[in-house]
């Protein structure tokens, strides 16, 4: 149909941005675990043991770590999203100052009790951007002209509180337990428009659309753990089974979109909505079990993890004034990290690491208005470790790389919204390629 007035993909883009909530390892936590790619579940050499494995407690004592100021850059760029004759494609980056990670320990007859406060996930995102583009008509429509305008803010972070406690049960097994509060919040804030003249041959129809749109999804949880740690000698071997459980929900939705230039000859559309959603509809997470292994030579050491977590399927809960889903199933996703640390001398000593981080996204056509990102990550970490004042101080940098698949099927609700056809028709279900990369580097003290 030949309406007057065509939008394409950045407004959908902007409009449906979310921080990274497709992958499980978003951040390292902790000082040498971070240095050893997260293969820390068999070494336990300080406090971000009761991250990876509580049972490791038991061999630090009384002791307090803190890890201050990571700095985190990141890109994801969908390729070729704006449609036959226009390829191009669309960058979006943040730039954070991360608080990490801080902990305490206590020997307490034949428990070591711990407790640490961290930084689990963590974003802000200020940006604007503008595309002009000039579309040729067809058969169908009329030629344009475009200028594309979206600001984007994004606030998103997940903090955990953890108390875990450890004791010995042989001379060369320990067991551990732990308990975690978790608070996660996702708020953005997000505007994007269209600024168009659709040339009919005898005049050119000024014409836009302006949506703006606040969505903000808070979430709490328990994650009870059980954790084992064998050492003997150089080799140690490590296990956790960790269950995330939701106990509160708030989705909230807000958005006004606004049409114009529209002929009046035009009968079902919607030039102006106001439109609220929300929900306290909690969403399932699947079982993770953890394996380690590590190993110390004389004075190279080498460190190996497996992270898997199961399959999930849920019953997808759609918004009802706003179509979009709010849960989803999970894929079973393994990761694997594997760590060396060389030892320089008695004071200083290099890691480097290697690991994977994949999505545990379903990318699933048959799902209505569905926006999933696809991307599987494989990063390297490098970092060193010496004594500053007598105090052990660790320094480095690691970072993520991939390339996938993304979803945009929650564009089409704007168009259900509006009754407009504002975006084209898409011949793979709204799957474009898209790519990501994250660079973070930390520093981390003991004292």
């Amino acid at each position: 149909m030949k309406n007057g007035f065509t939008c394409w993909l950045l407004v959908a883009i902007v409009q449906t941005s979310l921080a990274d909530e497709y992958h499980y390892n978003n951040l390292l936590i902790g000082k040498n675990a971070v240095g050893l790619g997260g293969a820390y579940t068999a070494v336990a050499d300080d406090l971000s043991t009761i991250f990876y494995n509580p049972a490791g407690l038991v061999k630090l004592g009384s002791s307090n770590m803190a890890s201050i100021n990571t700095f985190a850059w990141e890109e994801t760029s969908f390729e070729n999203v704006y449609g036959i004759g226009n390829e191009q494609d669309f960058n979006r980056k943040a730039f954070s100052v991360v608080p990490g990670f801080f902990g305490v320990s206590q020997a307490a007859d034949n428990w070591t009790l711990g407790a640490a406060l961290m930084v689990r996930d963590y974003s802000k995102e200020r940006s604007d951007g503008d595309v002009y583009l000039d579309i040729a008509a067809t058969e169908d429509t009329f030629a344009l002209e475009q200028n594309q305008f979206a600001t984007i803010d994004i606030d998103n972070g997940a903090y955990q509180i953890t108390f875990a406690g450890a004791r010995s049960i042989t001379d060369h097994w320990n067991i551990g337990l732990s308990l975690a509060l978790e608070y996660s919040q996702f708020e953005t804030y997000q505007a994007s428009g269209v600024v168009s003249g659709t040339d009919v041959g005898v005049v050119v129809i000024e014409g836009g659309f302006f949506s703006a749109a606040r969505f903000s999804d808070e979430k709490y949880f328990i994650v009870p753990s059980l954790s084992l740690l064998y050492h003997k000698d150089a080799f140690s071997f490590g296990a956790k089974l960790t269950k995330n459980i939701a106990v509160k929900r708030k989705y909230d939705f807000n958005s006004t979109i606004l049409v114009s230039g529209i002929p009046s000859e035009i009968l079902g559309i919607t030039t102006a909505s106001r439109i609220h959603d929300s929900s306290e509809v909690k969403q399932t997470y699947p079982l993770n079990i953890r394996l380690g292994m590590a190993y110390q030579f004389e004075r190279l050491s080498f460190s190996a993890d497996v992270s898997h977590y199961q399959a999930l399927e849920v019953d997808e809960h759609i918004l009802e004034n706003f179509p979009i889903p709010i849960t989803r199933s999970f894929a079973s996703v393994t990761n694997y990290a594997v760590g060396f640390q060389y030892k320089m001398n008695k004071e200083d000593s290099l890691q480097l690491g290697f690991f994977t981080d994949n999505a545990m996204s379903i990318i699933d056509p048959t799902i209505a208005n569905q926006r999933l990102e696809d991307i599987d990550l494989k990063g390297v970490s490098l970092a060193f470790n010496t004594l500053i004042f007598e105090l052990p101080i660790t320094t480095g940098v690691y970072i993520k790389k991939g390339t996938g698949k993304v979803r945009l099927g929650e564009l089409r609700t704007f168009e259900t919204v509006t009754g407009l056809d504002l975006y084209p028709p898409s011949a793979n279900n709204d799957i474009y390629n898209a790519s990501k990369q994250t660079i973070i580097g930390y520093f981390s003290v003991n004292f």
